[in-house]
């Protein structure tokens, strides 16, 4: 993403600021930014969380190979049978109990083009062995990166470095036992946590109105999250 980021250090020093404790434990510091961060973005769908990449089903294979090691949570996946023959095979996801009573023979079936499949472990299983090496464009939302090092950068943008100066003293002042400061720091935090998600999450990419539209498709979209 190309907005201007911040660092773990510059965390760590606008904590100690709050705190008026300018020797105050880094690891706590450390730790609390790094579970506020995993909490924004596994409460939230956000914009700038979102990648792409290309994994593989291979001749033979009724698996596909590992999803990313950032991998958490699909968005879209399109299998290319060939440079002109895509398939979005999103919506040919299963629940695995039911994959498994209908597919129970995926490994031994005729090879053919894959098509319905489920997640098991790190990877999609298909309702047979396909019968070419297929690649599976997926578009996907990744899991944050962890800051160690002073110079790590946190993945907000400039602008929210407030609000990941407060979701992480909130949780410092806990770790001390300080409950009524970090209720007051939670109840500023809800504010710039929603102006947050407003700005930056799924479908907040304009100021144009939304148009609320009906349809089968619409409701796919609205529950899917």
């Amino acid at each position: 993403m190309s907005f201007v980021k911040f660092t773990l250090g510059d965390i760590r020093n606008s904590v100690k600021r709050k705190l008026d404790d300018p020797s105050f434990d880094d690891a706590i510091i450390d730790e609390a930014a790094n579970d506020f961060q995993f909490e924004l973005f596994n409460d939230n769908r956000i914009r700038f969380m979102e990648q792409n990449t290309a994994i593989s089903v291979t001749a033979g294979a009724s698996e596909s190979v590992d999803l990313p090691n950032d991998y958490m949570t699909l968005i879209r996946a399109t299998m290319l049978y060939s440079p002109t023959q895509p398939q979005n095979i999103t919506d040919y996801e299963m629940d695995y109990d039911e994959f498994m009573e209908q597919y129970a023979t995926y490994s031994v079936a005729p090879a053919g083009k894959p098509l319905e499949w489920t997640f098991f472990g790190e990877k999609m299983r298909f309702n047979r062995p396909s019968d070419a090496t297929y690649s599976i464009n997926i578009d996907y939302l990744r899991s944050p990166k962890i800051m160690a090092t002073a110079t790590d950068t946190c993945e907000l943008p400039i602008n929210c470095r407030e609000l990941m100066t407060l979701g992480t003293l909130e949780r410092v002042m806990r770790v001390n036992e300080d409950y009524n400061e970090a209720d007051a720091e939670l109840g500023r935090l809800q504010g710039l946590r929603t102006a947050f998600v407003r700005n930056y999450g799924r479908g907040s990419g304009t100021l144009k109105p939304r148009v609320i539209k009906s349809g089968r498709a619409m409701v796919r979209r609205q529950t899917e999250w």
